[in-house]
């Protein structure tokens, strides 16, 4: 999806957002969580853009566990920072691409526990409680964010259409009359 990225990016910035986007690290999986934690942090809002393949993830080498967690499963990086997002309580926008999606070429299959992690992956996004929506092209796609709000961008909207009411409301109200 790396050229769809760049076309979300271009139209952001086109908008006015400063996207924050998805790098690769060749760090360990404690050190990219911690990294992308102080990213997204600093983020309104994410847009989370899913396709069919796995992708890249973090070096799950070395392994801090913490808590006796043994049950840890490797995760994606968008699989990581969706799961953060939702972890901040941050808006989320998912956009789902459908298999008839023009993928970028690929020339290798992703190895079956990916495709499976995958999987899961699109299935717990059909669930989440905001909803999604499925594009099966890039221009859908590029409607679909063209067409977004965020929750800033409707607060800024609603006060500066209740600020004429209000505007109204106090010019509307008497003088006081002097009293002798």
């Amino acid at each position: 999806l790396g050229s769809v990225q760049e076309s979300v990016k271009d139209i952001l910035i086109s908008r006015g957002f400063q996207p924050v986007e998805q790098q690769r690290f060749t760090a360990s999986y404690n050190v990219v969580r911690n990294i992308l934690e102080g990213k997204i942090e600093e983020c309104d809002a994410m847009i989370h853009i899913a396709g069919m393949r796995y992708g890249k993830e973090p070096d799950y080498g070395e392994v801090e566990l913490e808590d006796n967690d043994y049950s840890l499963e490797t995760q994606s990086y968008a699989q990581l920072e969706y799961e953060i997002a939702r972890e901040m309580d941050k808006e989320v926008h998912i956009l789902l691409c459908t298999e008839e999606f023009p993928y970028d070429a690929v020339a290798d299959r992703e190895p079956a526990k990916k495709e499976l992690s995958q999987r899961g992956h699109r299935q717990t996004l059909m669930t989440d409680p905001s909803g999604y929506t499925a594009v099966r092209d890039l221009e859908s796609l590029e409607r679909k964010i063209n067409a977004l709000t965020f929750l800033d961008e409707e607060q800024i909207q609603e006060e500066l259409r209740m600020a004429p009411a209000a505007l109204a409301a106090v010019n509307a109200v008497p003088e006081p009359t002097p009293t002798a």
